[in-house]
């Protein structure tokens, strides 16, 4: 579990193959749950990437992400794709 967490401003930016996010690259399980990303930019990965998560296989609740996205196949403010 990844609770009550705050980003302020990231910056996520370089050559990942697959995923990327602010918060976590590829979250396979689990609850993210209270957090938040603020500013900041993710502009990496071919694959999937978000502004919180790239790849999300877990439960997210009540977070949210207020960050710019860029490029990627699959790319979301949130996450970049979701399972």
């Amino acid at each position: 579990m990844i609770k009550n967490l705050g980003l302020i401003d990231p910056l996520i930016t370089g050559q990942a193959r697959y995923y990327s996010g602010a918060l976590a690259g590829c979250f396979l399980g689990g609850t993210i749950t209270g957090c938040y990303v603020d500013g900041g930019l993710v502009t990496d990965g071919n694959e999937a990437h978000g502004g919180l998560v790239g790849y999300n296989a877990g439960i997210i609740e009540d977070c949210f992400a207020s960050i710019a996205v860029l490029g990627g196949l699959y790319a979301g403010g949130l996450a970049g794709a979701n399972n």
